[in-house]
């Protein structure tokens, strides 16, 4: 319970050396790191919780650098290599959210220095039948993904597009679910290819043939709330998907109607959050893409043919 007063007993002890005995300051942070070792290899479920939280401190306290006396972040970093500490955390309860809220901390310190197994690892923990485990594990990625870099996105979309081909569509909402976490997630971080690599992906997805239309109407609800999302290079992306819809139309696909409903949705985002009006600038937009594309008709036209058939 009181296990962080030895951490803080082995800061003190450093303190102490690097004023008295310098040549053993380095050994405080040894004992301090051993022992954390020692308790996440324990078959203890609440020692594995508090060497996590350990692991944590370590991590803040390397991050923010509060004083000269903390483990430094490569310190920690070469640490955590050498005992695989990632690894060992997850052998751990994934199947307790608190645990794998803990795990999260790690992996996105981790981030973009993890390789594609330790990332196909991680992804591979979630192919069980247990849907707590499956969904702490997509939670543990879509948290650390704001830190990836865009191949770890790339494989990431691989291993999403695996697991699509073999799932029923109850797992695939989920999925889709992923997909939107990781596309705020890149929005946030302001990764412009990785969110551009999800909001193709989420097109992709809604344009498969045959699935139903509760997915393609998640698929383009996670793929507007990524684009309302964007700050950077917005009025290019929305123009590219009111394009892509209009295309959809003209094409008359599956989907037609909810290339519509998603036209729509795209042209109402240009009066903004809150905004019952557009502001000149984007009614100007509007405009010209309606007379470069004649969207106006073109819906009429596929309204009339709708009727037709109907």
């Amino acid at each position: 319970k009181d296990i962080n007063y030895i951490s803080d007993l082995c800061y003190s002890l450093k303190v102490l050396c690097c004023n008295f005995w310098p040549q053993h300051a380095a050994d405080c942070d040894k004992a301090r790191l051993e022992i954390i070792n020692r308790m996440l290899r324990t078959p203890h479920f609440n020692c594995r919780m508090n060497g996590l939280k350990e692991v944590s401190r370590l991590i803040e306290e390397a991050e923010k650098a509060r004083s000269k006396h903390c483990i430094s972040q490569d310190a920690v970093l070469e640490w955590m290599s050498l005992n695989k500490v990632l690894s060992v955390a997850l052998e751990g309860n994934i199947d307790q959210v608190q645990y794998t809220d803990r795990i999260k901390a790690i992996v996105e310190f981790l981030g973009p220095r993890l390789s594609s197994e330790e990332l196909t690892n991680i992804w591979n923990l979630g192919e069980g039948e247990n849907s707590h485990v499956q969904d702490n594990v997509y939670g543990i990625i879509a948290a650390a993904a704001s830190k990836f870099s865009l191949a770890q996105f790339e494989l990431l979309n691989k291993l999403i597009k695996g697991k699509w081909l073999e799932s029923n569509d109850r797992i695939r909402e989920k999925l889709l679910q992923l997909i939107g976490q990781i596309g705020k997630e890149a929005v946030n971080s302001k990764q412009v290819k990785p969110v551009q690599a999800i909001l193709q992906l989420l097109w992709e997805m809604a344009h498969i043939p045959e699935i139903p239309k509760h997915l393609v109407e998640r698929a383009f609800a996670e793929h507007l709330a990524t684009i309302n999302e964007m700050t950077l290079n917005k009025d290019a992306i929305r123009r590219q998907y009111v394009l892509n819809c209009v295309d959809d139309i003209k094409r008359t696909t599956h989907c037609v109607l909810p290339a519509v409903k998603q036209l729509y949705a795209i042209c109402k985002s240009y009066s903004g959050k809150g905004m019952s009006m557009y502001n000149k600038a984007n009614k100007a937009t509007l405009g010209e893409l309606n007379k470069q594309h004649e969207i106006v008709k073109l819906l009429s036209t596929s309204l009339n043919k709708s009727h037709a058939k109907g």
